[in-house]
């Protein structure tokens, strides 16, 4: 019995551990979010009115739009990688994220289980039987101790 409890104590550390982990890093996900759509919002107001009006204007400003327009295209070229990483952890932390809660969900059944294993022999201990306990699993899942 001593050994039982003890391995569910153990997982349930560990689920501890992990979702303190997790909280971590959805705060930390969420930050990023927050700052990438702050960023998209200043970027699409600078790429479509700051940039657009200036080539519109070409003729009035004094800049070279052959040479602005090449340095444009030169960010929005050195910005690729940016993009293809962000995009690369948004994949990954909805993977991660799905894996989680499979694992939370599988968990939750796993220790409904340990539960009622638990009671069954703590009622096995408590009437003083002793020996060998025979644990049968049925067709429905569930099990029966005897």
């Amino acid at each position: 019995m001593n050994g039982f409890l003890q391995r569910r104590d153990e997982l349930r550390n560990m689920m501890a551990k992990l979702n303190a982990v997790m909280t971590r890093c959805q705060q930390d996900y969420d930050r990023f979010v927050k700052a990438t759509e702050t960023f998209e919002i200043w970027f699409e107001v600078f790429d479509s009115e700051s940039m657009l009006e200036i080539y519109r204007r070409y003729d009035e400003v004094s800049v070279d739009t052959v040479s602005l327009d090449h340095d444009h295209q030169n960010l929005l070229e050195t910005w690729q990688p940016i993009i293809f990483a962000e995009r690369e952890y948004f994949e990954k932390a909805e993977r991660v994220d799905t894996s989680y809660g499979i694992i939370t969900e599988r968990t939750d059944f796993l220790f409904e289980d340990i539960d009622m294993v638990e009671d069954d022999l703590r009622e096995l201990y408590n009437v003083g039987k002793s020996g060998i306990i025979n644990i049968q699993y049925m067709d429905d899942g569930e099990y029966r101790a005897f």
